[in-house]
């Protein structure tokens, strides 16, 4: 069982709940719209102020412990994360209590999304495995739900387009060329030809 802590912007925020809708929305775009823009698809390039207002309301913070490790939300499953405090490490794959190291590292602090490209596909796509992820301090997160990126995107065809559908075009063919590389270490260390 995972040991993060989730919070609505409601509940990080309970004066929220006394404002009038306009000012929710302003209130509401002051508190999370700088990690809403870092996710290019989502940026004011393809959504207005009160659309990423509506997003915002969707969003979750996540607090995670020095040493947690994390897959994906228990309730919200997948999602892209930015750090609003602390860092983590992309360990690699973990599919059926196996992980899949990672060739190489990448380390995540503030203001540096995670997962903005892998969010895109469907979970079905990555075939049982999910990116592991390792909290190096104690750090906060905002986390935007991947159904609410879906739900935006299937209202917002320029930004499926013009970034988001490019996006998904290099996670897949990452993917496809990993997986082969896969299947060749395989058929070498097995002696046949893949």
């Amino acid at each position: 069982p995972s040991e993060h802590t989730s919070s609505t912007l409601d509940q990080v925020f309970p004066t929220l709940g006394g404002l009038s809708l306009e000012l929710r929305h302003m209130a509401t775009l002051h508190l999370v719209a700088k990690y809403i823009e870092m996710v290019p698809y989502l940026s004011h390039d393809y959504l207005t102020r009160k659309e990423q207002a509506s997003l915002a309301f969707k969003c979750i913070y996540l607090e995670f412990s020095r040493g947690e490790t994390y897959t994906k939300h228990p309730r919200y499953g997948r999602g892209v994360m930015v750090m609003k405090q602390g860092s983590c490490i992309s360990l690699g794959l973990v599919g059926s209590r196996i992980i899949r190291e990672a060739r190489c590292l990448k380390t995540y602090s503030i203001d540096n999304p995670i997962a903005v490209n892998d969010t895109l596909v469907e979970d079905s796509f990555l075939g049982g495995n999910e990116p592991l992820y390792r909290f190096m301090s104690y750090s906060l997160v905002v986390f935007i739900p991947q159904s609410a990126i879906f739900e935006v995107l299937k209202d917002k065809k320029m930004a499926w387009k013009n970034c988001a559908r490019w996006r998904y075009l290099r996670t897949c063919l990452v993917k496809w060329s990993r997986d082969r590389n896969d299947g060749v270490h395989m058929a070498n260390c097995s002696g046949r030809e893949a």
